[in-house]
């Protein structure tokens, strides 16, 4: 039995919260935030400790594993403390504001030992799974194309608080925040990225980082795809993806598959379409229903000593692509796309 520790009650608080008390093999031991009314509202509906200064949660000796679901650009700080107290860590995305950041996270935890993992939850999710499948089969051919539709409404009031819309805490806007995960199974798919040329400009909200943005990245296999993003839509959320190749053409929009096309068919497609709709998620906020996946299988990399499926150094990759989109949006070039050598780790 693990005992699990969280830091920061804000909105993603209740996916990690409620998900740990789900699981078998740990224990929410303590909650922590420096927001009182936060604090209340988390122990009001779980049964753990509240702490308003997390490093003296994490000098329990009964806290194994924490989940640091702060603003971004607190991240690095929580991280590199949790790992001082020897505790393993799943990040909420992004992992960092920049590389040196995310780089110090990563060796904190390499040297002490523990695992540093990052929450891509779409990675978990049916659909993703059920394409990654036939594309481990081959039936997609050679990749020529993608294309990937991120629209999201926020209010003004999303940004009313201290930390959005802001490049030196938040790091980005609808790019970065609400799109990443989508943009990270699109390369997952896909494959490595070698550049982009991004447009990007904010026209509905005052904020200094973008509302909207267009791209094109160009991937080492000669394949291409679009990007169009923006949190100013009607829509609550409509995440679209589409992988093309020479033998197949596959369609996801909100964690489901609406195309399903390959040059032959198998008896395993006939129940696609069926996969986890948003409908489904916590609080219908567009999270999918990952995070009950990604965090049973945090736990599980611990206790069975086998490595987690997306530690730091596999979630810097999303990260690298959106700084080399930032970096062309300034430049009006395209940007090429370079990743840290990978890291010899188990965690």
């Amino acid at each position: 039995m693990l005992g699990y520790a969280i830091i920061g009650c804000g909105r993603i608080f209740r996916n990690h919260a409620s998900s740990v008390r789900a699981n078998e093999h740990a224990r929410l031991v303590a909650v922590a935030d420096v927001r009182p009314e936060a604090l209340e509202h988390a122990t009001d509906e779980f049964d753990a400790d509240a702490y308003t200064d997390y490093e003296e949660m994490l000098r329990r000796a009964d806290v194994d594993v924490v989940s640091v679901c702060l603003p971004h650009h607190l991240h690095e700080p929580a991280v590199l403390a949790a790992a001082h107290a020897g505790k393993h860590v799943l990040c909420e995305k992004p992992i960092a504001l920049d590389r040196g950041q995310a780089l110090r996270m990563i060796h904190a935890c390499r040297r002490a030992g523990l695992r540093l993992g990052v929450v891509l939850q779409n990675r978990y999710n049916e659909a993703t799974e059920r394409i990654l499948r036939a594309i481990e089969q081959g039936r997609f051919g050679k990749f020529v194309a993608g294309t990937m539709l991120q629209a999201v409404h926020k209010e003004p009031s999303y940004y009313q608080d201290n930390w959005h819309g802001r490049w030196a805490t938040e790091g980005g806007g609808a790019l970065l925040t609400q799109s990443i995960h989508t943009l990270d199974l699109l390369c997952l798919f896909l494959g490595r990225p070698a550049g982009i040329k991004a447009h990007f400009d904010t026209i509905v909200h005052d904020i200094e980082v973008e509302d909207v943005c267009s791209a094109s990245i160009r991937f080492e296999n000669a394949a291409a795809a679009g990007v169009t993003v923006t949190n100013s839509a009607l829509q609550a959320w409509w995440q679209r993806l589409d992988i093309l190749g020479t033998h197949g053409t596959v369609t996801v929009e909100d964690n489901r598959i609406t195309r399903w096309d390959f040059a032959s068919d198998r008896p395993e497609d006939s129940d696609v379409g069926t996969e986890d709709a948003l409908e489904k998620s916590i609080g219908a906020r567009g999270y999918g229903t990952g995070h009950h996946r990604i965090i049973n299988d945090f736990i599980s990399s611990i206790i069975e000593d086998r490595p987690f499926r997306i530690p730091g150094e596999e979630a810097l990759k999303a990260s690298e692509v959106i700084w080399a989109a930032y970096r062309s949006s300034r430049s009006g070039d395209e940007e090429k796309i370079t990743f840290p050598e990978p890291a010899r780790t188990g965690g």
